[in-house]
């Protein structure tokens, strides 16, 4: 059980300093505009 616990945790830790911190506004920016998409509702033609 203390294992387990430990490795939540780590893994809580993990991802709130980590993934969401670096990998997330990276991935954001690596894609551009396109990471708001749909921002825009495209009319039909």
């Amino acid at each position: 059980m203390t294992q387990i616990g430990f490795i939540i945790g780590f893994d809580i830790l993990l991802d709130t300093f980590l993934v969401r911190t670096v990998v997330v506004p990276a991935i954001a920016t690596v894609l551009g505009r396109y990471s708001w998409w749909p921002s825009t509702v495209r009319r039909p033609a």
